[in-house]
């Protein structure tokens, strides 16, 4: 009986002073603070950090439930930290839409004296291309649109370190993803969301006009 006591007494007494030190290390390297936000989704946990005891962390989700974390996960543990987002004042934007391959195609006339009628579009029609001579393309004119467009969005940055870029990734079997790359200067999560989803209804709804099309698996949707 000695024996069993003496082990629980030194698990209870390992475990206090783990979480004495972790603790102590949270606080003096500042890895969470009240009222950042983490992810930890081993824990169930995204939201605020509403609460930092000797034992737990309790964090507070965006649907006001509440996870708890064990101060020494905190330490021995990956989790995401948002709060360096809110003091750089930029969110960052990453979407990609898959364009059919298929519509990709050189702008014949008809669609070039369309596609000029965009203002943001005739230095790309009546001027040579930085690697030579441009052969206008209608994925070249929507990549130039969508650039020139983020540059006329209110809340994108275009500082130093917080830049946007309109680029292709490698082509797979469902397309060309063509992403946007930005930061948004609202960092809250509704107000993000408006931003993001206003950017991206533009892109979709504006696509038919360069005659290209979003890749679809309609045979995945039946």
């Amino acid at each position: 009986g000695l024996s069993v006591f003496r082990v629980f007494f030194l698990f209870v007494v390992r475990d206090t002073l783990l979480s004495l030190v972790a603790s102590v290390q949270i606080v003096a390297n500042e890895v969470v603070k009240v009222g950042d936000w983490i992810e930890m989704p081993k824990y169930g946990a995204n939201g605020d950090v509403t609460n930092i005891s000797l034992s737990i962390i309790k964090v507070q989700n965006f649907d006001k439930t509440i996870s708890t974390i064990p101060t020494q996960a905190v330490l021995s543990e990956s989790f995401r930290n948002w709060s360096s987002m809110h003091q750089s004042g930029g969110r960052r934007i990453k979407r990609s839409i898959f364009i059919d391959m298929n519509s990709i195609a050189i702008c014949n006339d008809e669609l070039q004296g369309e596609l000029k009628q965009i203002e943001s579009l005739k230095t790309y029609f009546d001027t040579d291309g930085k690697c030579g001579r441009r052969t206008p393309t209608n994925i070249g004119a929507f990549r130039t649109y969508i650039a020139d467009y983020l540059k006329s969005v209110e809340h994108i940055h275009d500082e130093e370190g917080l830049r946007y870029i309109v680029r292709y990734l490698q082509p797979t079997p469902k397309g060309l993803p063509l992403e946007i790359y930005a930061f948004c200067n609202k960092t809250a999560w509704a107000p993000f969301e408006l931003v993001q989803s206003e950017i991206m209804e533009h892109v979709l709804a504006v696509l038919p006009k360069f005659g290209l099309r979003v890749f679809q698996d309609l045979g995945a949707e039946a």
